[in-house]
């Protein structure tokens, strides 16, 4: 039976994607050895950035969590709509919202 995802991702700009088959990405591992060393630095990295995310949906509030990614991403805002923003952040549309109302007004 093949593996389905239960998750949905959606490319917000324009992207390729490559698909290998399981068996396919095994042999690339086991023929390659850059291959191997490639992926584990991949999923090391993928690994380290969930975890540093859910440590600030846990220890940070959430302006603090739509600030810390403005400076990490600061054209963010125009690239990508409110509600998948808010989605990433934990947070409801309506809470981002009212977030940034209250950055804006910070900044004046």
């Amino acid at each position: 039976m093949e593996d389905i995802s239960n998750l949905n991702i959606e490319a917000v700009e324009d992207s390729e994607l490559i698909l290998i088959s399981k068996t396919a990405h095994v042999y690339l591992e086991t023929a390659v050895p850059g291959f191997y060393k490639f992926n584990y630095m991949q999923y090391r990295g993928a690994y380290m950035s969930l975890q540093k995310r859910l440590t600030d949906i846990f220890m940070l509030s959430i302006e603090e969590r739509y600030t810390k990614l403005l400076s990490i991403y600061p054209d963010i805002t125009q690239r990508v709509p409110q509600h998948m923003i808010a989605s990433y952040l934990g947070s409801t549309p309506e809470t981002l919202s009212r977030v940034r109302k209250k950055i804006f007004v910070k900044k004046d």
